[in-house]
């Protein structure tokens, strides 16, 4: 009965060292910029099908502990009418409202940039 007592806290200690490491794990991948090169295509295509407007950017980097930083982005609608340029632009959010599947922003920085406001 001990032994099998004792495989039974094994896996529950693998399971749980697993889920720990995924944890931890998971937010440093996005820290490396392969991988960031490859989320940015994945928001560029998903941004582009949801609003109909074409978007370009040059790549995506997340600071610590949150900034997120654009570079030369371009935000266009379908007539070739640009709604933002800009060398780049830095983004301060908040970490638990993410958990929620909300975006919270602190602050905001424009550098080298111009918008158009839609009416």
């Amino acid at each position: 009965m001990a032994e099998k007592s004792k495989k039974i806290y094994i896996i529950i200690l693998k399971v749980a060292a697993c889920l720990l490491l995924c944890g931890v794990l998971l937010p440093v991948l996005l820290y490396i910029p392969f991988i960031q090169d490859f989320a940015k295509d994945i928001a560029v295509k998903q941004v582009s099908e949801a609003t109909g407007w074409k978007m370009s950017l040059d790549r995506i980097r997340l600071r610590f502990p949150l900034t997120v930083g654009i570079d030369n982005l371009i935000i266009e609608q379908a007539e070739n009418d640009t709604l933002l340029a800009a060398k780049e632009l830095l983004v301060d959010v908040k970490l638990l409202p993410l958990i929620k599947k909300e975006i919270d922003v602190n602050s905001a920085a424009l550098n080298g940039g111009k918008f158009s406001m839609l009416s």
